[in-house]
């Protein structure tokens, strides 16, 4: 069975592995993303699979109803304008309102991929980069 990608920005890969986030909210792109799907966790600079884990649970729903929920593994918002100011960082071309249909994806127990050092920054080249650059 193959795999569905999910991309996350840096700051958000040491919670991930930490256990503190398990739940990412998306728009429209990831809808192909169904419960039981094996996911590939993506470290969206380095484009390295960090932790691969599988979706328990997707909820489809407009954006109000998900800001009005308490979540464990996500952040909470205060607002429904806190949700959308903050998803129009990760997609600003992406036309949002309220009323829009966002997808609330829970992946529990991700599992650290082979070969990925969570300690290196991943803005940085690994050692075996530099080492081929010979610096």
């Amino acid at each position: 069975m193959t795999s569905k990608t999910l991309k996350f920005a840096s700051e958000h890969v040491a919670p991930i592995m930490e256990g503190r986030k398990w739940q990412t909210i998306r728009v429209g792109r990831d809808e192909q993303i169904r419960p039981g799907n094996f996911l590939d966790l993506v470290e969206a600079d380095s484009r390295e699979v960090f932790a691969t884990a599988k979706a328990d649970r997707v909820v489809r729903a407009p954006a109000d109803w998900i800001a009005s929920q308490e979540s464990d593994g996500h952040r909470n918002y205060r607002s429904t304008g806190q949700l959308l100011d903050h998803l129009r960082e990760y997609y600003p071309e992406e036309y949002l309102s309220p009323q829009r249909e966002l997808s609330l994806i829970a992946f529990p127990d991700p599992q650290q991929a082979p070969g990925y050092d969570l300690e290196l920054d991943p803005r940085e080249p690994r050692p075996e980069e530099v080492a081929y650059r010979g610096e």
